[in-house]
């Protein structure tokens, strides 16, 4: 099967992601779970991928920069130590 296949792939709803910002910090007040998840299956199809020559660039969706440090975009500090090991 060809990869555009994907074009044709139905809708799925994985449900809500609430947020909540205090003191200029923002928090998951649901969804923590789900995007945990979403993003450990980043990380596993990034490393799966190789050095494929049409790999996918997925680093963006898994890490950003912010004032020249990369971090996690889901940055739940008891679990910086495990994410960074993976």
């Amino acid at each position: 099967s060809q990869r555009s296949e994907v074009e044709k792939y139905g809708n799925y709803f994985l449900g809500s992601i609430i947020l909540s910002e205090r003191d200029g910090n923002k928090y998951i007040v649901d969804g923590q779970q789900r995007l945990t998840t979403i993003t450990l299956l980043l990380l596993l199809l990034h490393r799966r991928q190789g050095n494929r020559p049409n790999r996918v660039k997925l680093e963006d969706l898994i890490l950003s920069e912010r004032y020249g440090e990369r971090a996690f975009n889901i940055a739940v500090e008891e679990r910086r130590a495990i994410m960074h090991s993976l």
